[in-house]
């Protein structure tokens, strides 16, 4: 690894001795110089080292985007170049967010990039496709959203490929909770509150419900926080890219803090209420660019409390049921694996009425009520046949 990291170390040199004309401006918050060791497991656990990506005054829509091929009936053009004035903002935001992460000690690697050619034969639903911001890593299990930027082909390979790399070991959950492109306007796992002694998910109240949140969050360690109403800020015309649950797009830095739209004043007030400390930034530009702050980051070192690197190298027979299960409940887990595929899974808990635990000490009286009742009747018209789940 160490010479792994020499040699990268010595190629953005090399780049830079060459003045690249694509490495960052020497004004811009970030480094060259790799110190931490990529280790990511999870979206929770403390960020020790994350790249940030930002906007060039050239950045226009792709030409073949599927939300353009979907959405015909949107003002929005292919190769539409973004006004200037986004694009700087968008620069604005990166570095005022590069500053606050750097002075809290976390490693902001800054890079030079280029443009790709991301549809080689064009968007199709048929065809294996999905994006990194359809899955979420929760140890040991990934979430993956089947949706316009997550095809079901795209589903069965990752899924077969992973099984393969890990002997199993590795579990690859289907979600279709919407349509849309990235599953972090939907779930946000925040990690493990001292204060519940549980893995708090927070989930889109407007996308999910009882019956179709992943079944890993059904378990006895996890419990489910229904996000607030997200503030719309608006978007630039010709740019309506996003909807208002952008909002939810934030980064968590560790299980006691994220990274958040300082327009966000509901849910920051929610995370505050369980102990969850908000770091905020201005970010009004959201829709329109199509990126909140876990968009705009890669994080690719975290301090993961499981050694996942140590399991998957050790023979599955050598490891015990909660080594296997990682995240998982594992009693939870062992009663799905004995009882069907991980395709079918959700329904599997629907049937044996396991449903997940929702915060809701934050409600008054009456919203807990309102709350109770759409979860019964969410249930309810799921028309699942219900068995008792010991």
């Amino acid at each position: 690894m160490d010479q792994q990291r020499y040699s990268l170390e010595q190629y953005f040199e090399e780049l830079s001795d060459k003045q690249n004309t694509l490495l960052p401006r020497p004004d811009a918050y970030g480094t060259l110089k790799l110190q931490e060791k990529i280790n990511i497991f999870t979206e929770f656990e403390p960020v020790k080292a994350i790249v940030l990506g930002c906007m060039s005054d050239t950045s226009r829509l792709p030409s073949n985007e599927p939300l353009l091929v979907a959405n015909k009936d949107q003002d929005l053009k292919a190769c539409q170049q973004y006004p200037a004035k986004i694009c700087a903002r968008a620069r604005e935001i990166a570095n005022e967010v590069a500053r606050k992460l750097v002075e809290r000690g976390i490693e902001v690697r800054a890079l030079g990039s280029k443009w790709y050619k991301s549809w080689v034969e064009g968007y199709s639903i048929d065809k294996p496709l999905w994006d990194a911001a359809n899955l979420i890593r929760v140890g040991l299990d990934i979430i993956f959203l089947i949706s316009l930027g997550g095809t079901e082909s795209g589903y069965q390979n990752f899924k077969n490929f992973m099984l393969q790399r890990y002997n199993g070991l590795v579990r690859v959950h289907p979600t279709r909770v919407y349509q849309g492109f990235h599953i972090d306007t939907t779930f946000t796992t925040i990690g493990y509150s001292k204060i519940l002694k549980k893995y708090i998910l927070l989930a889109n109240s407007d996308r999910t419900n009882p019956t179709n949140i992943p079944a890993i969050f059904r378990g006895k360690n996890w419990v489910v926080l229904n996000s607030p109403a997200m503030i719309d800020m608006g978007y630039e015309p010709g740019f309506q890219i996003a909807t208002p649950s952008l909002g939810q797009n934030i980064l968590v830095l560790n299980p006691n803090l994220v990274l958040i739209d300082e327009y966000q004043k509901p849910l920051i007030e929610v995370l505050q209420f369980y102990g969850i400390e908000s770091l905020t930034v201005k970010h009004e530009i959201g829709r329109s660019v199509a990126g909140g702050f876990h968009c705009m980051a890669n994080d690719y070192s975290r301090e993961e409390t499981i050694d996942f690197e140590k399991i998957l190298g050790t023979p599955i027979d050598q490891l015990s049921a909660e080594e296997k299960a990682g995240y998982f409940d594992p009693v939870l887990l062992n009663f799905l694996q004995s009882n069907g595929d991980i395709e079918h899974w959700e329904e599997i808990a629907n049937q044996n009425a396991i449903f997940p635990e929702y915060l809701t000490e934050h409600l008054s009286f009456e919203e807990k009520e309102v709350l109770a009742r759409d979860h019964r009747e969410q249930i309810e018209s799921a028309k699942i046949g219900v068995k008792q789940f010991n």
